[in-house]
């Protein structure tokens, strides 16, 4: 996660708005193909990062919100793991989700359908949410570095009237992580007491006590994310 820190800090640093974030695109492997991950909800806390570390654009390559490996041997692009840009060729999942044209979702799978649903839910939260479209931005990886491994990352995005703590997980297991909020960023955003905490993807609740006092304890479900808001 300190690559994440990196980028922020150093890399992009002032430029961050500017700076085009995504997973997938033209020249990339398919998340979802054999020769990469393998698997296409792999991606959720990449792009949960990608859409809500800052106020840049986001892309979503075509079908990667059904899952589109990039599978066949497709002629000048041979059998890569990508889509390709130079023959005559179809984006299978994609045409699932067209139907034959009444393009309602009617050939996707149940995983195909949540997968979707998902990408749904974090783009229009980034859309709709000003604290993820307009808002400020802290880290809060040093003020937790001893309370959980480094496959989890996490900020705090907000305004005057918006608060929203972003915390993924790229482990491949479950994990129950305790956040610690600085006393610092509390000031900041004016926050003190019991909190209640919305996730924006699936509408979850979290509970917590003085927020200053207790920070907050979770689970986060293995390669997942979350978008709370309070």
């Amino acid at each position: 996660m300190w690559d994440i820190n990196n980028v922020w800090n150093n890399e992009t640093n002032g430029i961050d708005e500017h700076m085009l974030r995504f997973m997938e695109n033209h020249d990339e492997q398919r998340i979802a193909s054999d020769t990469y991950a393998g698997n296409a909800w792999y991606a959720v806390p990449g792009m949960v990062v990608c859409a809500a570390l800052s106020n840049n654009p986001v892309l979503i390559y075509f079908g990667q919100e059904v899952g589109e490996p990039g599978d066949g041997v497709e002629g000048f692009g041979d059998k890569d793991g990508r889509t390709t840009i130079f023959d005559y060729w179809g984006v299978p999942e994609l045409q699932k989700w067209v139907n034959k044209g009444l393009y309602n979702g009617g050939g996707l799978s149940d995983s195909q359908q949540k997968l979707r649903g998902f990408y749904s839910k974090l783009f229009n939260a980034a859309r709709n949410h000003e604290a993820l479209y307009a808002g400020k931005f802290y880290e809060l990886l040093i003020a937790n570095q001893d309370n959980f491994n480094n496959r989890i990352y996490m900020c705090m995005r907000y305004t005057d009237k918006q608060r929203v703590l972003v915390i993924a997980s790229f482990d491949r297991n479950d994990q129950t992580i305790h956040v610690n909020i600085p006393q610092e960023l509390l000031g900041w955003i004016n926050m003190s007491g019991p909190v209640t905490f919305t996730d924006l993807l699936t509408g979850n609740l979290f509970n917590t006590g003085d927020i200053a006092a207790n920070g907050l304890t979770l689970t986060i479900p293995q390669m997942s994310g979350v978008l709370l808001a309070f």
